[in-house]
């Protein structure tokens, strides 16, 4: 019997149409956990490519750009016999069953606007994020924090979401971001966890 598979989440990318079919796919990430028992090597996440056919994808009433802004519940099996090149994730996942989970509480109900960076889970207020020693004691090259402040001024918008620790609010990933995004008297940012 195959290994079952059960994913939840927001897709980390967009829709993606494989290759003469009428096959959708896209990515998810999903965290491991950061318990592994001493000695052996801890699981930070894993990266997902989900396949889906239209008739299931349609099955769901919402458009294709608003895609990412849905939480879904993915159940299906694995599957490695998929070329690297339509499955970019680690691990490929074969739909069998897929459905938009209702948002639990008003921060889902929340709408993540259109021009949002790809993979930004939600906007996080900037004030509520925590910048590491680390990060403080080095700041980003002149060339690079203009470069981020020139996309801002372009686009609306940082052009790929800071990384957060969920529980912390401690910046991870995207210090020059962050700062751009504050030297443009940004309130909220959209980030990734």
């Amino acid at each position: 019997m195959a290994h079952k598979i059960t994913l939840t989440g927001k897709a980390t990318s967009e829709l993606r149409k494989m290759k003469n079919r009428d096959v959708f796919t896209f990515d998810m990430k999903e965290n491991g956990s950061p318990q592994a028992p001493k000695g052996l090597p801890s699981s930070e996440f894993i990266d997902y490519t989900v396949f889906i056919n239209k008739k299931q994808f349609n099955k769901l009433k919402i458009e294709q750009d608003d895609f990412q802004n849905h939480k879904l519940l993915i159940q299906g099996e694995p599957t490695l016999n998929v070329p690297m090149d339509e499955c970019p994730g680690e691990i490929g996942v074969v739909c069998f069953q897929i459905q938009v989970l209702e948002p639990k509480n008003k921060k889902e109900v929340e709408a993540i606007p259109k021009n949002a960076p790809a993979g930004t889970e939600a906007y996080e207020d900037i004030g509520k994020i925590t910048i590491p020693d680390d990060f403080q004691k080095t700041a980003p090259r002149k060339e690079k924090l203009a470069e981020k402040i020139a996309y801002i001024d372009n686009n609306g918008t940082i052009d790929e979401p800071i990384s957060i620790d969920k529980n912390t609010y401690m910046l991870k990933d995207g210090y020059s971001r962050f700062l751009a995004a504050k030297e443009r008297d940004f309130a909220k940012v959209p980030v990734k966890y």
